[in-house]
């Protein structure tokens, strides 16, 4: 049995499961009721009884968020970008336990990102550090860090740096234990512009000293930046997208849940009407010979939505229109919320399973199907004389699997940049090749190298001309972990 979105009035979530669960056993009655007890088939004891072993619902619709309360309403078919919420009814023996302790919720993040609480802390952390000239380096060449105490102007402009960084201009991302990436970014741009206004940093909480700056505005010494901090971060992107690396889970707190302070009201609702089904399903009472009772099962939401880029908040409507389906995978994020039980206890877990910034399943897929329609053209930018290697490694489906997209936002005036990071080998050692680029449509253009495989990492700089696909990919991610934050 299957419900599905229609054109009655609009629901509340609470009033769709509730509903739900009451008609199976509205109807389980009637079927109970029709059979004449006295009624028997073939011989003694056997009873023709009729039941509803299974009783699956699903609805797929636009979500909408109405006064805090959550509504389904009808969607169109031809749209990609859906909401669904599933859930079954299975025959059991007996009634399920009543719920004996609150419910409690259960956030899953991608290891690189950190809860509200872990970046006050690494902001804290830094902000002491910068005050100490003992306690930072400096990176002026790719594989040498000089340290700079007897240069007091130096370390008075430092200090100034520490006295501007407020968490509001911050990213932060988990490299390995215990260290972390840091990034101040001042807003969007043209190409460079204000990369030459960004700061970046590298912590390391085990050894001394736990900081390493990279590059800040005026910096006296290059205007270069060493690609390592960013080889750091495609490695452990590399580790999730191939679900090597499990998701770390944190109590849900509204206040501390990475931005999603918009699904707040659709988490709270599901919750209620789950633990409500349960306590009706609870109180099932049924004297038949053949008595049949329900529980609650597979319980899952899937919620589609992307950052808009005029205002950075968070929607649950449909923003695309159906015919640019290349658009909408490839700007969709998706969080998957299950509710369930263990030993008795009702738990809803809250999934991050995509973000814009970094995509993974069919968002990923799309974005290197287009890169692969643009492959000759790539090789030929990284490396004119040996392009026919790059072309086998674009070829190769189980390096495939190791490619990472850092995505930046769609602005008018340059479009949305892709910095993409593809595994290979040079001999027997494994190597990246990493380049820029641009995507418009289903086109990718401005093709840009920044890593060969035949350069050592270390040795590889980024001038801050080349530094702006990173500065615009970190304003992406700074944004979009503000969504619904006013």
């Amino acid at each position: 049995m299957t419900d599905s979105a229609s054109d009655r009035p609009d629901l509340t979530l609470e009033q769709f499961v509730d509903r739900a669960t009451r008609s199976v056993l509205a109807g389980q009655q009637k079927l109970d009721r029709s059979i004449n007890p006295n009624s028997q088939a073939g011989f003694p004891g056997q009873e023709l009884v009729y039941s509803f072993p299974r009783a699956a619902f699903a609805i797929e619709s636009a979500i909408v968020m109405d006064k805090k309360r959550v509504l389904f309403r009808r969607r169109s078919r031809t749209s990609t970008l859906f909401h669904r919420l599933s859930f079954d009814l299975i025959a059991v023996p007996e009634p399920p336990t009543r719920p004996t302790q609150p419910l409690t919720l259960e956030l899953a993040e991608p290891a690189f990102l950190l809860s509200r609480a872990g970046e006050q802390e690494l902001l804290t952390m830094l902000i002491d550090r910068l005050r100490d000239p003992a306690g930072w380096w400096i990176v002026d060449q790719p594989t040498t860090k000089r340290l700079l105490t007897k240069n007091p102007g130096l370390t008075e402009q430092i200090r100034r740096l520490a006295d501007q960084l407020s968490p509001e201009l911050m990213v932060f991302f988990r490299l390995t234990r215990g260290r972390f990436l840091a990034a101040r970014v001042q807003g969007m741009g043209k190409r460079g512009e204000k990369g030459k206004r960004d700061s970046l940093f590298v912590i390391d909480s085990n050894h001394a000293p736990q900081l390493t700056i990279y590059t800040f505005p005026k910096d006296p010494f290059r205007n270069r930046v060493s690609y390592r901090p960013f080889h750091d971060l495609a490695t452990i992107a590399r580790r999730w997208i191939r679900g090597e690396l499990a998701a770390p889970r944190s109590p849900w707190q509204p206040s501390d849940s990475f931005g999603f302070e918009a699904l707040d009201g659709f988490v709270q609702n599901l919750s209620l009407a789950y633990n409500n089904s349960l306590e009706t399903l609870a109180d099932q009472q049924d004297d038949s010979a053949l008595p049949s009772f329900y529980d609650l099962t597979k319980v899952q939401a899937t919620l589609s939505f992307s950052v808009d880029t005029s205002d950075g908040r968070i929607s649950f409507r449909e923003r695309f229109e159906a015919e640019n389906q290349i658009a909408e995978r490839a700007a969709t994020s998706r969080v998957v919320i299950r509710a369930t039980r263990r030993k008795g206890h009702p738990k809803v877990f809250i999934e991050l399973d995509r973000i814009e910034f970094l995509p993974r399943g069919s968002t990923r897929e799309a974005l290197i199907d287009l890169v692969l329609a643009s492959r000759h053209q790539i090789a030929l930018r990284i490396n004119t004389a040996n392009s026919e290697r790059y072309l086998e490694l674009f070829e190769n489906p189980e390096l495939r699997r190791g490619a990472v997209v850092f995505r930046s936002l769609q602005i008018k005036k340059v479009g949305e940049e892709l910095i993409v990071v593809w595994p290979g080998r040079l001999g027997a050692q494994p190597r990246d090749f990493v380049f820029a680029c641009e995507r418009t449509g289903n086109k990718i253009h401005q093709i840009s190298k920044i890593m060969a495989l035949e350069e050592n990492l270390d040795d590889v700089m980024i001038d801050l001309s080349g530094f702006g696909a990173f500065h615009r990919f970190f304003a992406a991610v700074r944004l979009w972990r503000d969504r619904g934050i006013t």
